[in-house]
């Protein structure tokens, strides 16, 4: 018999575009400690698999620590956050949520499922409204979208860009 990699094994599974619709990718596969064990990037009709050597480690992403803490059949959806690459965040802004779910064997976690969802086309209607004069901004406040540009993503690009600061009365609990 002739044994295989388990990455190659799953690689014609994660470039089948029956398989995994284009809008979600990456589609990656970790290891239980954070390592991409398998990656694959689409740059429209095309779908590569990512070298060895360019798989990164993920294991201090909050939605990698979220998705190691479910069930078997839960799935965690991270916040709308910019995507960041090798330790630095892409440029040109990439905003970007995840949806990632525990791969379980023999009754123990053995790695992650990672998909990546970009909400560029919410963010672009969002933009049109009122002819970009509209707010956008998460639970916490911080700005996905503003008529100035300059202000979105506070907490990821080390500005205090956020809805409550510009309306403190937005905080209060009463009715």
């Amino acid at each position: 018999s002739t044994t295989y990699p388990f990455s190659l094994l799953l690689f014609p599974l994660f470039s089948s575009p029956s398989a995994s619709p284009l809008s979600l990718l990456p589609l990656r596969f970790l290891r239980a400690a954070g390592l991409e064990w398998v990656r694959v990037n689409s740059d429209g009709p095309t779908v590569e698999a990512v070298p060895q050597d360019q798989l990164q480690n993920k294991a201090d992403r909050l939605y990698v620590q979220e998705a190691l803490r479910l069930k078997p059949g839960e799935c965690y959806v991270s916040p709308i956050d910019l995507n960041v690459e090798f330790d630095r965040i892409q440029v040109p802004y990439e905003p970007v949520m995840r949806v990632a779910t525990p791969v379980w064997f023999n009754n123990e976690v053995r790695g992650v499922l990672v998909l990546n969802e970009s909400p560029a086309g919410l963010l672009d209607r969002v933009h049109r409204v009122r002819d970009g004069k509209l707010l956008f901004a998460n639970g916490e406040g911080a700005y996905m979208h503003h008529p100035d540009a300059a202000r979105c993503w506070g907490p990821q690009l080390g500005h205090d860009g956020n809805v409550f600061k510009g309306w403190p009365w937005l905080l209060s609990t009463s009715d």
